[in-house]
């Protein structure tokens, strides 16, 4: 009687045993998850020049990145808790926006990457290309992340060489004098100006279609030779 008294409690120790085991087990995993995703989240938090705004299903916003304050003007405090469509999507693009989150939570795929033109703090407009993703953690509700890239300066530095291709265009199509780009490497021009049709009486298309020498006079074409 003794015995199986002790062989009971023997084995119900041992289930006692590899119950705590088990829970052990799951807390030290526990852990190790959320110490990954607090490394995730302060990589995140701290990376120049990258927008990135952690929201649910919903559209509530549940991360944002010191870029994200930077670029659109609202603290942390201030955005976390908020509709995102709120915070930076234009008004006319909400209705869109909210479908498009619908369904990259039905279909698992994220949103396409694409330029934008999103919204600050001030009701400005500002260029970025966005992308997205979807971030799956055991046990919890998927996470969906923005990461949008300024294209300000990108777009500046375009205007500034637009700008200045129209001014050299414009002085050399209001000169006399011809102008012309020869690309050596591959011995074709690149470029004259609509002036050649005076000199030479072929239009700027029909002279760029020649050869270096049929351009030059012969005592030209031996020199460059």
């Amino acid at each position: 009687m003794l015995s199986f008294y002790v062989n009971g409690l023997s084995e119900k120790a041992y289930e006692n045993y590899l119950k705590n085991r088990k829970i052990e087990e799951l807390d030290k995993a526990n852990n190790e998850l959320l110490e990954s995703e607090v490394r995730f989240r302060n990589l995140l938090m701290d990376v120049q020049s990258v927008s990135v705004q952690g929201y649910d299903a919903d559209g509530i916003t549940q991360y944002w990145n010191t870029a994200s304050e930077e670029l659109y003007g609202y603290t942390a405090e201030e955005a976390i808790g908020r509709s995102l469509l709120d915070l930076i999507i234009p008004p006319e693009m909400r209705g869109f926006v909210k479908q498009a989150i619908a369904q990259m939570v039905e279909s698992g795929e994220p949103i396409p990457a694409s330029e934008l033109m999103l919204m600050r703090s001030d009701g400005s407009r500002i260029p970025v290309f966005s992308s997205h993703t979807i971030v799956k953690i055991p046990g919890k509700a998927q996470e969906l992340f923005c990461i949008d890239i300024d294209l300000s300066d990108l777009r500046k530095a375009e205007e500034k060489l637009r700008e200045s291709e129209e001014k050299y265009r414009f002085l050399t199509e209001n000169i006399s004098d011809v102008i012309w780009i020869y690309n050596i490497t591959y011995n074709k021009f690149t470029y004259i100006s609509p002036s050649v049709l005076n000199l030479r009486g072929f239009t700027d298309t029909e002279a760029m279609k020649e050869g270096l020498s049929a351009s030059l006079t012969p005592v030209s074409s031996k020199r460059a030779d």
